[in-house]
């Protein structure tokens, strides 16, 4: 799905969990009592950096930066600041956890109906205000250790698959947030399952490892390789020629390929001593 430069077969389905997923892994590695904000917020210096990078490749300059709502795909990062800053605020003025994390999205809420344009073009609040919860979440899960009672009940996975299958089919209110929850919880108990899984190779677990530990920097640079593959118009070429199946498989084949290549030029960023541009 990430080949493609036309509408793709797949991506209904994977547009309803996969920002949601991704904001919540980042919310389950986020320890709330010993959040460091300075050092969470360095993620700003990719976010400016390789951001206006991509944004002068694609022939448009900073104010197109400042005045899309995508920011060209780094969006995450700067609504990802939000997130961590409100962490930092509601744990230093000690408010109850509980009503902090509901301010927040209050907040959010608040600011973008006073200027809606702004903070929706500008400062990315719409993102805001909908993944706060996600985050949130993925944090409550860290905090009070969720995970290992979501895996000890594994009807729960079960349920939330039906769930979603059903609100996928059927579009109630609230789907836009019950729908990738209930993704989010069976995917966490089947890459469980995987994990646990003896025949799958030690190499293929490592491989996956490296790819988690590096994902700023897969995050930052794959914008540049899609850039350069949507030269080549596989994606067009496979959707053109309905070839769903092909699609299918290729599609993660190409990722993961696009994750490794990733890697290793931040690597090579690093031995140029040019390792500051993903802030670490």
């Amino acid at each position: 799905m990430m080949i493609v430069a036309l509408y793709s077969y797949y991506m209904p389905f994977v547009t309803t969990f996969h920002m949601p997923l991704f904001i919540f892994l980042s919310g389950l590695v986020t320890n709330f009592e010993t959040l460091q904000v300075r050092r969470r917020m360095k993620v700003l210096i990719p976010f400016i950096i390789i951001g206006l990078t991509y944004t002068f490749v694609k022939g448009m300059g900073v104010r197109d930066f400042i005045l899309s709502e995508s920011k060209l795909g780094y969006w995450y990062l700067l609504v990802l600041t939000y997130f961590y800053i409100v962490l930092w605020l509601i744990r230093k003025i000690k408010i109850n956890f509980w009503i902090g994390i509901i301010v927040a999205e209050f907040f959010f809420w608040v600011i973008f109906h006073i200027a809606p344009n702004f903070s929706q073009h500008v400062l990315c609040f719409t993102k805001a205000i909908f993944l706060w919860p996600f985050f949130i979440i993925g944090v409550i899960v860290k905090r009070y250790d969720l995970i290992h009672k979501l895996l000890s009940n594994s009807w729960i996975a079960a349920l939330s698959i039906m769930i979603y299958l059903f609100l996928y089919v059927v579009r109630l209110p609230m789907s836009g947030w019950v729908l990738p929850l209930s993704m989010i919880c069976f995917l966490v108990v089947l890459f469980h399952k995987i994990d646990a899984i003896t025949w799958i190779s030690i190499e293929f677990k490592k491989m996956v490892s490296l790819i988690g530990r590096n994902t700023l920097q897969i995050y930052t640079l794959h914008y540049f390789l899609l850039n350069l593959l949507a030269n080549y118009e596989l994606g067009d070429f496979l959707i053109v020629n309905n070839m769903r199946w092909i699609e299918l498989f290729l599609s993660p084949i190409v990722a993961f390929l696009l994750a490794i290549l990733c890697i290793v030029l931040s690597r090579c960023l690093y031995k140029l001593h040019l390792g500051i541009i993903f802030g670490r």
